[in-house]
């Protein structure tokens, strides 16, 4: 059977607002994982012209863009920090999985969840790409999203 996932985000006083997704119907699904203080939501969303999930934001919660470019691999994107720096995975073409790091702050304008799939290229935060490998390779960071976080706000990301 097919299983829909539809995110969302739950405000006190206000409840559940959908997140939009790509396309409509029974394969058109995503989910959140984190949302920073300004309201910014990371996660992943499927994409049928690819057959695969991908990493996507849904910026101050209106619309949804595609973080990975034109890559066509799997990727989920994890945690968002205030900053607007997403960090997350993206798989290979050979299988392996790499820590990928966004900056959603360079995302353009997103998309409405009926338009085709806004691909812009990989936001990597050029500056401090250094600082957020480190982040990514140290195992105590790598333990929850809160630590992975942490670690990204402690170097200033």
């Amino acid at each position: 059977p097919n299983f829909r996932t539809q995110p969302f985000i739950w405000q006190e006083g206000s409840g559940f607002s959908l997140l939009p997704v790509f396309g409509s119907g029974d394969d058109a699904s995503g989910m959140a994982e984190d949302l920073n203080h300004s309201n910014d939501v990371v996660g992943a969303a499927f994409v049928a012209a690819s057959g695969t999930i991908q990493a996507v934001a849904w910026p101050a919660a209106a619309g949804i863009v595609g973080l990975n470019g034109t890559d066509p691999n799997t990727s989920v994107a994890l945690a968002i920090n205030s900053g607007r720096i997403a960090v997350g995975w993206t798989t290979l073409s050979n299988g392996d999985a790499r820590g990928t790091v966004w900056n959603i702050s360079q995302v353009h304008p997103p998309t409405a969840s009926s338009s085709p799939v806004q691909r812009r290229g990989r936001w990597l935060a050029s500056p401090t790409k250094s600082q957020a490998t480190a982040c990514l390779r140290a195992r105590t960071a790598l333990v929850t999203k809160t630590r992975l976080v942490a670690c990204l706000e402690s170097r200033g990301l």
